[in-house]
């Protein structure tokens, strides 16, 4: 009796459970994941892949020229080069890697301020020589239309 009472709970769930994800994963992400077709893709950068400096200009997505420099102990800057030749330092905060080998930054200074909300991006599309993909905030940088930051020095 047990037994038929236990196998009975445990098919309810497994139906419930692929109605769940049914109901939840519009667009099969889930699903597709879980596909035995679906390749493995291990994340193998470090943060040493990673420090220096990336650039963003004109040809790349950018109106003024951003360079964004990364140290392998997680702190980050941002600055601009503006149309007229001023280089200013903008922002510094601190990045760090995300599940599937996204990057997340976080800026938190200025040279006048400190932000009591962080300036944000995160960059989905990531190598040691590009990095592309990038959500942000529009409004606080409304000079980069889909920018693609290219590795600098190497």
């Amino acid at each position: 009796m047990y037994q038929t009472i236990v196998l009975g709970l445990g098919f309810l769930l497994i139906i419930g459970g692929g109605y769940l994800i049914k109901s939840i994963d519009k667009e099969g992400v889930i699903l597709k994941s879980l596909s035995k077709d679906q390749k493995v893709e291990i994340f193998s950068l470090t943060a040493d892949d990673i420090s220096g400096t990336f650039l963003c200009n004109e040809t790349s997505g950018c109106e003024n020229e951003y360079a964004v420099t990364f140290s392998p102990s997680g702190d980050v800057q941002l600055m601009a080069v503006y149309k007229d030749g001023i280089e200013t330092l903008i922002e510094k905060g601190i990045w760090r890697f995300e599940t599937g080998g996204l990057i997340s930054i976080s800026l938190t200074d200025s040279q006048t301020k400190h932000y009591d909300i962080p300036h944000s991006f995160l960059i989905q599309s990531v190598s040691t020589s590009t990095l592309a993909k990038i959500s942000y905030d529009v409004t606080t940088y409304p000079d980069m239309h889909k920018p693609v930051f290219i590795r600098q020095g190497e």
